[in-house]
């Protein structure tokens, strides 16, 4: 009698274990990139969400939030080596190049001014696409793709969270309240054009 409640339990551990085994492998995952472990936390491609004033108007953008997994991510290597290494597939094979760069950890500008510095280190970052002439529908089965030493990562768009996470406060400049600082990357402008 007693070896076989020993076994309904062995029998109960070896399910509970499988059962957290296949949760904790839903969502995103992680990636390895250039010394650090990213996460990525947060997708949309809703305009209102992105917070950027002016996008241009002929085509979806595509936001991915990349955050470090137990530390901050250096900002300088992030704009120095993103462009080249990060990449949007569609599921037709078309390849996204990244066109700008969004940082949330900001600083008071030094010396007075009105526009924040960027801050050496990042909590997070947002790699934002542009799909001239598409629309929500170009997203199905896209992957994100992640070039780190020669190997290729991908994350499907769709594994990754569409709910916004927690996020930095905003920094207030004067009388202007600045929540992130855009770079552009590339040659593709992101902005309507202006005057």
């Amino acid at each position: 009698m007693r070896s076989g409640k020993v076994w309904v339990s062995l029998i109960l551990v070896c399910l509970l274990m499988s059962v957290a085994l296949i949760s904790s492998g839903e969502g995103a995952g992680s990636l390895s990139w250039r010394g650090y472990v990213l996460t990525p936390t947060w997708q949309t491609a809703d305009r209102a969400a992105i917070k950027t004033m002016n996008l241009r108007q002929d085509g979806l953008f595509l936001l991915v939030r990349l955050q470090p997994v137990d530390q901050k991510i250096d900002t300088a290597l992030v704009r120095e080596n993103a462009s080249g290494d990060y990449q949007l597939r569609l599921s037709d094979g078309e390849l996204i190049s990244l066109a700008a760069l969004m940082f949330h950890t900001l600083n008071a500008p030094e010396g007075g001014g009105f526009i924040p510095d960027i801050a050496p280190e990042q909590d997070y970052f947002d790699v934002l696409f542009f799909l001239k002439d598409k629309d929500e529908t170009a997203l199905d089965g896209a992957e994100l793709i992640v070039a780190d030493n020669g190997d290729e990562q991908t994350v499907g768009i769709a594994s990754v969270s569409p709910e916004r996470p927690e996020e930095i406060p905003a920094l207030s400049v004067g009388f202007a309240t600045f929540e992130t600082v855009v770079v552009e990357v590339s040659d593709t402008t992101i902005y309507l054009s202006q005057y």
